[in-house]
């Protein structure tokens, strides 16, 4: 569990070294994390799959008798349902629930990077402000390290793009990766 946010919320991780990969379980504010540990609600409402009422089940969705990609949303989130199941077994390597496990989860990974690429859900503008949410900071107090208020408040509305000694700066102050601060099909100004 990490508290991130400026401690507003906790994310709910699960690291599976041996698969090398780690699962977010769950973002959620320190309130509904109290909840989900006092009664476990949210692993409930995380299982909208019943067999009920016409739904269908799991293993209907995700038959893999032909093994297929997940080609949809309902059958994306039956594999993330399953997943969160999987999980909470803690299968031993090598065992069914192991290899359905990793299966499960490259289907996922593959329908993410598809449907969910993260460069279409994160600017550089994004990471910059998450990371002065999470050290406390206001915009006017990076100003100075981009070159003052005006190039500020143009790197902030997505007018302008940082230089290679900004980016240095930025990394240096707020510990963000250089790779992140490049805008995905803007040149770089070299000042």
């Amino acid at each position: 569990m990490f508290n991130i946010g400026g401690n507003k919320y906790r994310l709910v991780a699960d690291r599976r070294y041996d698969l090398g990969r780690v699962y977010i379980r769950h973002v959620l504010t320190h309130e509904e994390d109290d909840r989900r540990t006092q009664d476990d609600s949210l692993s409930r409402a995380a299982q909208p799959l019943d067999g009920e009422g016409g739904k269908n089940t799991m293993a209907e969705l995700l038959d893999f008798t032909k093994p297929h990609v997940l080609r949809n949303e309902a059958e994306y989130t039956a594999a993330v349902a399953e997943i969160e199941g999987l999980l909470d077994t803690d299968p031993p390597p090598h065992s069914e629930s192991y290899e359905r496990l990793e299966f499960l989860s490259v289907l996922v990974q593959a329908y993410e990077d598809a449907h969910f690429p993260l460069e279409r859900l994160t600017s550089p503008q994004d990471v910059v402000a998450l990371m002065l949410e999470q050290k406390g900071l206001s915009p006017d107090e990076f100003a100075p390290w981009i070159g003052g208020k005006s190039p500020m408040l143009a790197f902030l509305e997505g007018a302008y793009s940082l230089s290679l000694p900004q980016i240095e700066k930025l990394r240096e102050q707020l510990g963000i990766p250089a790779d992140l601060l490049i805008n995905p099909g803007k040149s770089i100004q070299i000042t």
